[in-house]
């Protein structure tokens, strides 16, 4: 890319970067790209959603991705496709708007997908979790949007899709340094339990390790109960309207009084939901992948854990601490 290129249309939003060299500058610079792994794109495909100026499709592109496509619904797009002519690239950008029915109907899967501080904007999130859950093949980069906390976001892609994520940090440092969102997580689908086999298990026979009135001890703040009960709520809502998007994972019991039963290991929201489901009189077997009698620590290493999180929570509350006593 050379100063010949005129970059006056250019959005203001993206950073208009190369070489090393700032051609215009824009509120969000090129830092969040150092939290995703350009390298194991080579030979991928690659999805850009809400592509902007068209920089992080770029950037895949030189990565060595095979094929890339970056999606925008603004007239950006036709500067987007601009610069690739510029720079000889094998991009496709398409001009399309990421709510429609036909996109998320017709959209084909994707080994990488990039989704950057574009969620607050979807106004049915759950049914865009399940569209980003269906095109991504392997990994997905979802970046929360300016003063978006993790946390939310976190816990819905958990309930409500078959990724394990990971929060990597703040994707921007003046959002790092303020504390007010931009965080990136990384989605990856567990391959290595792909080909598990899948039991139908009646509802009955999984086991908890305590019902929602256990959310009612003096260990949890006083609001957990209920606000347990809404989640709960709102995800059997989900299931019953969409089914059950990713499996319970159990253990079985092989002694003492719950033999014959199976232990939930992973997900225990879903399960509360599916008791519901059978209290409104839906009752039927749901698809449970049983792992053998291991140890739970194993399990978890592969599987959805709030751990991932909880580091840059705690850094992220310390921060607002410090800010709030200045």
């Amino acid at each position: 890319m050379s100063k010949e290129l005129d970059v006056s249309d250019a959005s203001k939003y993206q950073q208009i970067s190369y070489d090393g060299k700032i051609l215009k500058p824009g509120w969000r610079r090129q830092e969040p790209c150092s939290l995703i792994d350009w390298k194991g794109m080579e030979g991928k495909s690659v999805l850009d959603l809400a592509c902007n100026n068209g920089m992080m499709s770029i950037q895949a592109k030189q990565a060595g991705a095979d094929r890339v496509v970056g999606v925008d619904y603004s007239n950006h797009i036709h500067f987007a496709r601009r610069v690739r002519d510029h720079l000889d690239l094998d991009i496709e950008f398409w001009h399309a708007d990421l709510r429609s029915i036909e996109f998320m109907h017709w959209c084909p899967q994707f080994d990488v997908v990039l989704c950057c501080s574009v969620f607050r904007y979807m106004p049915e999130k759950l049914r865009f979790l399940t569209f980003l859950d269906r095109i991504t093949k392997k990994v997905m980069y979802l970046e929360t949007n300016h003063k978006d906390a993790a946390e939310p976001i976190f816990e819905q892609i958990k309930l409500h899709t078959t990724f394990s994520a990971k929060v990597l940090g703040h994707a921007d440092p003046v959002s790092a340094e303020k504390a007010v969102g931009h965080f990136m997580i990384r989605c990856r689908k567990e391959t290595q339990w792909k080909d598990w086999p899948i039991t139908m298990l009646p509802v009955d026979l999984l086991k908890l390790t305590h019902d929602l009135e256990g959310y009612k001890n003096e260990r949890y703040p006083s609001d957990t109960y209920d606000r347990r009960v809404m989640e709960v709520t709102r995800l059997a809502d989900d299931i019953e309207k969409y089914g059950l998007k990713t499996p319970i994972w159990t253990r079985e019991f092989l002694s003492g009084p719950s033999k014959g039963m199976f232990r939930v290991v992973e997900g225990h929201t879903r399960s509360f939901a599916l008791k519901m489901l059978k209290d409104r009189g839906r009752l039927y077997d749901v698809p449970c992948k049983t792992f053998p009698y291991v140890g739970l620590k194993w399990i978890r290493q592969h599987g959805h854990h709030f751990d991932d999180y909880m580091e840059i929570f705690e850094e992220e509350k310390r921060t607002l601490t410090e800010m709030n006593n200045a």
